[in-house]
């Protein structure tokens, strides 16, 4: 772990914004966005019971620490916000800080894309109180593993954002590269939460310290344009058929207007050529192969890289042409189909992502999952169903996975993935036959 400085706030260093705290500067009791300008809360209220205050129970070195406590199923009342300057999409991005999260307690926090909070989770995290730790986003999963339970342990995340090409650490050791969805980092959101929606007992009690950022501009160049994101099930069902989208980022000051890239899965290799495009200095372009794959068991890795740039050949930044992505493949038991219920309703302003996520859901599980949208309060209500649905969630949007939990509907993808792993309770064989002799 870096060493870091006593009280420091966020300052430049050769281009680079910086903040390093280790909460050894306040006392005891102090709520840290009253103190400290970097820090606010969700509501932007400080000093209340949004708020944390600096705590002496545990501490990683010296004896402050931030401390988080709540015996709510929904989590809160502290919703803490530590601001990262802007909302950053190019450059380098560097995160670190120590978490020690009580036996039999869990945790949880996040990172906001935008500056305005609410707006889009980046990256969420669920620390359950049986050790399991869970990285993701809306869509996809990119850890599931486990950490230290008891004791102090670091948890680190290096985001090259130029190219959305992010890994995590715990405790110094990697746990895998990713790209993400919304590939921006604008503040950090610390919520004591354990709730039965990511399979917790309720309980969060956690202190957090030696807490840094960095941020490192990116200078860009006449001419370079880079292999932003491999757009790609990360977790396909084995024998099925993808059709990956490529995204490509003008990283120079030129205009990008064509360029070959190859991609390669399975040892097999397919080149293909856009042109006729006008790609601005650090937008990015998305096409669709004209290929699909396979999936394939022992076959992890998508590989694509860039040539050709312009007509011209290389561009003067190769570091950034090649993208590697890893899925993971699984393989239903015979005879499972996952039901999900999503609960749902066209006066409902926050329901488009569960459109989204039902969508998802066929393209990735089609045949291995059945979909139902349960609408509310509108022309395509049922009301015995909805009357049913409503007693069983806490909002809308919301949805079920074989009629468990509540839960927003863009996590329903990892309890799907679970469901089809289990053998179901009985196959159903429909047939007949028909002797001809007798009709």
């Amino acid at each position: 772990m870096r060493k870091l400085l006593l009280g420091l706030s966020l300052v430049p260093f050769f281009g680079m914004s910086q903040y390093i705290e280790d909460f050894e500067a306040f006392n005891a009791g102090e709520y840290i966005a009253v103190k400290d300008s970097n820090w606010t809360t969700w509501s932007g209220m400080t000093g209340g019971a949004e708020d944390a205050q600096i705590d002496t129970i545990h501490a990683l070195s010296g004896t402050n620490a931030l401390y988080f406590n709540s015996t709510n199923i929904n989590g809160g009342p502290q919703d803490l916000i530590l601001k990262f300057g802007d909302s950053y999409n190019t450059g380098v991005f560097t995160f670190e800080k120590a978490l020690f999260v009580e036996s039999g307690k869990g945790a949880y926090f996040n990172f906001q894309a935008d500056e305005t909070v609410g707006t889009s989770w980046a990256l969420s995290a669920n620390l359950g109180e049986d050790s399991t730790f869970v990285l993701y986003d809306d869509i996809d999963t990119y850890y599931a593993g486990t950490y230290p339970v008891d004791t102090w342990f670091t948890f680190e995340v290096v985001a090259q954002l130029n190219t959305n090409s992010w890994e995590g650490f715990i405790d110094n050791t990697s746990i895998g590269t990713f790209q993400l969805n919304d590939n921006r980092i604008a503040s950090l959101n610390l919520y004591p939460y354990n709730g039965s929606n990511s399979g917790g007992n309720g309980l969060s009690r956690f202190w957090v310290d030696n807490i840094s950022f960095s941020h490192l501009p990116y200078a860009i160049p006449y001419f370079n344009a880079g292999l932003y994101k491999i757009d790609v099930n990360l977790n396909p069902i084995i024998n099925t058929d993808v059709t990956p989208e490529l995204e490509i980022r003008n990283l120079g000051t030129l205009p990008i207007t064509s360029f070959d890239v190859d991609i390669t899965y399975g040892g097999v290799t397919q080149t293909q050529s856009v042109s006729g495009v006008s790609i601005a200095t650090v937008d990015t372009y998305t096409f669709k192969l004209n290929s699909s794959y396979t999936i394939s068991s022992g076959d992890t890795a998508f590989y694509a890289k860039l040539s050709n740039i312009n007509g011209i050949g290389a561009d003067l930044d190769s570091t950034d042409d090649s993208k590697t992505v890893f899925i993971n493949i699984f393989e239903p038991v015979p005879g499972k189909v996952v039901v999900v219920e999503e609960a749902t309703g066209t006066w409902c302003g926050w329901c488009p992502r569960g459109t989204v996520a039902m969508d998802y859901l066929e393209r990735d599980y089609n045949g291995y999952a059945a979909g139902i949208a349960v609408h509310n309060n509108d022309p395509m209500a049922d009301s015995a169903y909805d009357a049913n649905m409503g007693v069983r969630i806490s909002g809308y949007p919301n949805a079920l996975v074989d009629r468990g939990s509540g839960m927003n509907p863009v996590a329903i993808f990892t309890p799907v993935r679970e469901s089809l792993l289990k053998n179901p309770m009985a196959i159903l064989t429909n047939g007949a036959s028909y002797d001809a002799s007798t009709g």
